[in-house]
């Protein structure tokens, strides 16, 4: 929180993020992380609770992100592949009392089917759905929508842990980590030097947020006042448009990412 107040006080009209909506400053981007705190705030979300969330790189897990810290709770991530099984382990394990996540997809459904494991979790409270309107669900326009204020008691210290990541369990079962404002942006606040990341650039993450990585691109852009272009999905085809139309000045990417991107014939490493 104190991050993007200071942004939008030393130029709050610079573009923070860019989605395929168009651009949102960090002045615009305050103001509908205020009101999604606020909405958080009305549910009994505080320090302490963990906030699951499975969202694309979109603006509405920026703002969610930023909310959940500011409220002084945890944000736990699920990757978008994840389904009910993978679901019940999260939620359960790390007693999540929210879990805000898309309406439907062409697919699935996780807003129904987070509703339909909540008899198994007992700390699971709320789920929050972006979308069309899913019965037993928070709309998140709702949460987007409240004018209330966030109590100052709600602010997290710099001790606190606001992110709790799973790791990918390819040796054994996934194990929760917990992570504190004080390592996670002390290593962004130092790294920005490192990478020569300024205002002026715009930062684009292949990695989906719910990940270390990508999270890490963007606590780096907001260390320094940079903009975010958002890609929602990665395909070869989808990077590929994103660079050439958003044309992104830093690119935190994967070596998978960019084989698909050769294979795919849209990569061209004859000068690298």
């Amino acid at each position: 929180a104190g991050w993007l107040a200071a942004r939008v006080a030393e130029a709050g009209d610079r573009t923070a993020v860019i989605g395929s909506d168009g651009a949102i400053t960090y002045r615009a981007l305050a103001l509908r992380v205020a009101r999604f705190a606020a909405g958080l705030a009305t549910l009994g979300i505080g320090r302490g609770d963990v906030v699951s969330v499975q969202l694309p790189n979109v603006p509405e897990f920026v703002v969610a992100y930023l909310a959940i810290a500011r409220v002084g709770a945890v944000m736990s991530t699920a990757h978008m592949p994840y389904r009910s099984a993978d679901l019940r382990t999260l939620l359960a394990h790390s007693r999540a009392r929210a879990f805000i996540c898309i309406a439907a997809t062409k697919d699935y459904a996780p807003a129904a089917a987070a509703l339909a494991l909540k008899p198994e979790l007992p700390a699971l409270a709320h789920v929050i759905a972006l979308g069309e309107p899913v019965e037993g669900a928070v709309a998140y326009k709702t949460l987007a929508e409240c004018a209330g204020v966030v109590p100052d008691d709600l602010a997290p210290m710099p001790a606190d842990p606001f992110l709790l990541l799973y790791t990918s369990g390819t040796s054994a079962s996934p194990k929760a980590v917990p992570l504190t404002y004080q390592a996670m942006l002390g290593n962004a606040r130092l790294s920005v030097p490192e990478h020569r990341i300024t205002a002026t650039d715009i930062v684009l993450s292949a990695p989906p947020y719910t990940h270390l990585f990508g999270l890490y691109s963007f606590h780096l852009a907001l260390a320094a006042g940079a903009s975010n272009l958002l890609l929602p999905v990665f395909t070869p085809p989808d990077l590929a448009k994103a660079i050439a139309q958003g044309r992104p000045t830093v690119l935190f990417t994967g070596p998978a990412h960019l084989a698909a991107l050769q294979k795919s014939g849209l990569l061209d490493t004859t000068d690298l």
